[in-house]
C-alpha cells in the first residue's frame, strides 16, 4: 500500500512539473508574439527578427502566437474543467481558417495589407516583402489549430483517437520547428533566396515551444487511457534513442539537401555571370566595330575629295563612286539606313528606312560638327516608330579641317541587339537578358526577351524600387543579386555595365526555375529519411510489450478522475 501511495505522489509530482513546463512555454510563445508587436510599434527591428539581416516575424504571425499562448494558459489554469477548456479553445477555429486562407494566398505570392494590422510597413529584404506571413508559417498554424481542435474533440467525447491525433500533429509541428531552428543554427535558413517568404527565427522558436505545449496538453489524455502502461519500462530508453535517431536523420537529410542546393545555386550563379560577361563584351565589341567603321570612313581622304567634287561640281563619276561606297557599307555591315547630308543638312543620297531628319539626329549632327569626331546617339524611337541608334560621321577636308558633309548610319534594335538579348544556349523558359539605362530618376528598359516591342523605351521604374535588379544596376551595383524584376517575380540576376556606353545588362532567371530541379532531390531525401525512420522504428519497437501492472493508474488519472481499466 505504501508503495502505491509513493508511486501516486511521484506521478502527481510529474504532472505538476509537466504543467509548469507547459505554462512556461505558453508564456514564452505569448511573449515572443507580444515582443514582436512591440518591435513593430517601436520600430526596433531586432525584436521582430533577432538580427537586422534576417526576415522579421509578421505582425499577423505575432498576433496568432499571442492568441495561442493565452489559449494554452487558459487550458491549464484552475479550475480546468473540460467545458471551460472547450470554450477556451474555440478561438482556434477562426485562427485556423485564417491560416488556411493565408497559406493559399502566400503560396500564390499574393499578400494583403490587412496582415500588417494597421501598421505602416513597407519595403523588402532580399526581395521579400516585409510584414507578411510565410506559407510554411501558415501551414504550421494549420497543424497547431488542428492539434488544439483534436484535443477539444477528445475531451468532449472522452476518446483516445483524438488525443493520438493531437499528439501526432504536435510532434510533427515540433519536428518542423526543430528543422527551422537547426537551419538557422547551421547558417542556411529555409526558403532564403527561394522566392518564398521564409519563416523568421523568432517564429521557428515559437513553433517549437508551441508544439511542446500541445504535446503537454495531449499527454494527460493519453495517460488517462493507460496508453503508456502497455510498454515495458525499457521501452522508454528505446524511445529516447529513437527520438535522438530521428533528430540525427533529419539533420543529415537537411544538411545533404542544403549541400545540393548550394551546389546547384553556385552552378546557376556561374552561368548567369558567364552570360553577363559574354553578352556585355559582345555588345561592347559591336559598338566598337560600328565606331571603327565611322573612323575608317572619316579618315579616307580620297572619299572626302570625291564628296567635295560631287557636291561642288555635280560630277556623275564622283556620285557613282560615293554611292557604290555607301551601298557597300549598307550591305556588308548590316546597317538599316545610310544617308549623306551636305553641311546645310540637305539630303543628297540615302538608303534604307527612317531617312528623314528628327530632333535626335539633328542634335547628334550638331555634336559631330563641333567635335569633328564620329558621334553616336543612344537608343531612341524615331518618327517612323523604330527603336534605333545612329552614328554621324563628319566628312572633313583633312588639309584645312573644312566640314564637307555628314554620313549618318543607323541600326534598328531588332537587327542586332534584340536577337542577342533573346536568350542564351541552354537557358530555361524564364531566362532573359535585359538592356537598361538610367533616365533621370528612373530606369528605362531598352530591350529584352519578354518585353513587347512597344515596351522598348516605354517601360520605366523609379529608382526607389531597389529590389529590382535593373534599378540596382543603374545604381552602380555589379555582380550577382536577387530581387523582384519588373513583373514582380522573384529572380536571380547578374548585372554588369556595358563598356563604352550608358547601358547596363541584366541576365536574370526566375528563382522558381532555379530551385525547380531541387524538388526531385528534396523528395528523394524525404523518402529516404522516411524509410530510415520506419526502419529504425521497426527495429526499436517491433511489437508492443505485455501490459505492466500499475495499479495506481486505474483508480484515478492525472486529473483526479477515474480512467478506464486497462
Amino acid at each position: 500500500m505504501t508503495k502505491v501511495i509513493g508511486e501516486s505522489k511521484n506521478t502527481a509530482a510529474r504532472w505538476h512539473l509537466l504543467t509548469g513546463a507547459v505554462v512556461f512555454c505558453a508564456l514564452m510563445v505569448a511573449g515572443l508574439g507580444g515582443m514582436t508587436l512591440v518591435g513593430w510599434l517601436a520600430e526596433i527591428d531586432d525584436l521582430a527578427s533577432f538580427g537586422t539581416d534576417k526576415i522579421p516575424m509578421a505582425p499577423s504571425t505575432a498576433l496568432f502566437f499571442l492568441l495561442y499562448g493565452v489559449m494554452i494558459l487558459l487550458q491549464v489554469s484552475p479550475p480546468a474543467a473540460d467545458r471551460r477548456r472547450v470554450l477556451m479553445s474555440l478561438p482556434a477555429l477562426p485562427v485556423t481558417a485564417v491560416a488556411v486562407a493565408l497559406l493559399i494566398s502566400s503560396s500564390l505570392d499574393r499578400h494583403f495589407t490587412i496582415e500588417h494590422l494597421g501598421l505602416d510597413i513597407t519595403g523588402t529584404l532580399n526581395g521579400m516583402p516585409l510584414g507578411h506571413m510565410s506559407p510554411l508559417t501558415a501551414f504550421s498554424f494549420l497543424l497547431a489549430g488542428a492539434a488544439l481542435l483534436s484535443l477539444v474533440v477528445g475531451r468532449a467525447g472522452r476518446r483516445l483517437l483524438p488525443f493520438l491525433v493531437a499528439f501526432a500533429l504536435a510532434s510533427l509541428l515540433s519536428l518542423l520547428g526543430l528543422a527551422l531552428l537547426l537551419a538557422y543554427l547551421l547558417g542556411s535558413p529555409i526558403f532564403y533566396g527561394s522566392g518564398l517568404i521564409p519563416p523568421a527565427l523568432p517564429t521557428a522558436l515559437a513553433f517549437f515551444l508551441l508544439a511542446f505545449c500541445l504535446q503537454g496538453l495531449a499527454l494527460p489524455g493519453l495517460w488517462q487511457f493507460a496508453l503508456w502502461s502497455r510498454f515495458h519500462p525499457s521501452y522508454y530508453a528505446l524511445l529516447l534513442i529513437f527520438v535522438i535517431l530521428i533528430g540525427g536523420i533529419m539533420v543529415v537529410g537537411f544538411v545533404s539537401f542544403r549541400h545540393e542546393e548550394q551546389e546547384h545555386r553556385s552552378a546557376m550563379s556561374r552561368q548567369l555571370t558567364a552570360v553577363a560577361d559574354l553578352k556585355t563584351e559582345m555588345i561592347a565589341a559591336w559598338l566598337r566595330e560600328r565606331d571603327s567603321h565611322g573612323w575608317e570612313l572619316m579618315s579616307n581622304q580620297g572619299f572626302a575629295e570625291r564628296v567635295e567634287q560631287w557636291l561642288r561640281h555635280d560630277s556623275a563619276v564622283d556620285r557613282h563612286i560615293i554611292m557604290t561606297r555607301l551601298e557597300s557599307h549598307f550591305a556588308n555591315y548590316d546597317y538599316d539606313g545610310i544617308v549623306l547630308y551636305d553641311p546645310e543638312l540637305r539630303r543628297q543620297y540615302g538608303l534604307g528606312d527612317c531617312q528623314e531628319l528628327d530632333p535626335v539626329m539633328v542634335a547628334t549632327i550638331e555634336q559631330a560638327a563641333q567635335s569633328r569626331q564620329v558621334e553616336r546617339s543612344d537608343l531612341y524611337r524615331c518618327p517612323a516608330g523604330f527603336v534605333r541608334m545612329h552614328w554621324v560621321v563628319p566628312i572633313l577636308d583633312l588639309a584645312d579641317g573644312r566640314l564637307l558633309a555628314f554620313v549618318v548610319r543607323h541600326v534598328q534594335v531588332q537587327s542586332f541587339l534584340q536577337p542577342l538579348l533573346a536568350g542564351w544556349a541552354g537557358s530555361g523558359r524564364s531566362s532573359e537578358t535585359l538592356l537598361v539605362r538610367r533616365e533621370g530618376e528612373a530606369v528605362m528598359f531598352l530591350g529584352g526577351r519578354w518585353l513587347a516591342e512597344e515596351q522598348f523605351l516605354a517601360l520605366r521604374l523609379g529608382l526607389d524600387r531597389t529590389e529590382v535588379p535593373a534599378v540596382q544596376a543603374v545604381l552602380d551595383h555589379e555582380g550577382l543579386t536577387e530581387g523582384r524584376d519588373y513583373r514582380g517575380v522573384p529572380v536571380m540576376a547578374a548585372v554588369k555595365p556595358v563598356p563604352g556606353s550608358s547601358w547596363y545588362l541584366v541576365a536574370r532567371i526566375d528563382l522558381a526555375e532555379v530551385y525547380g530541379p531541387l524538388g526531385g532531390i528534396l523528395w528523394a531525401i524525404v523518402v529516404l529519411v522516411l524509410f530510415l525512420l520506419l526502419g529504425g522504428g521497426r527495429r526499436h519497437f517491433p511489437a508492443l510489450a505485455p501490459p505492466v501492472e500499475r495499479p495506481w493508474l486505474c483508480p484515478a488519472g492525472p486529473g483526479g478522475s477515474a480512467g478506464p481499466a486497462d
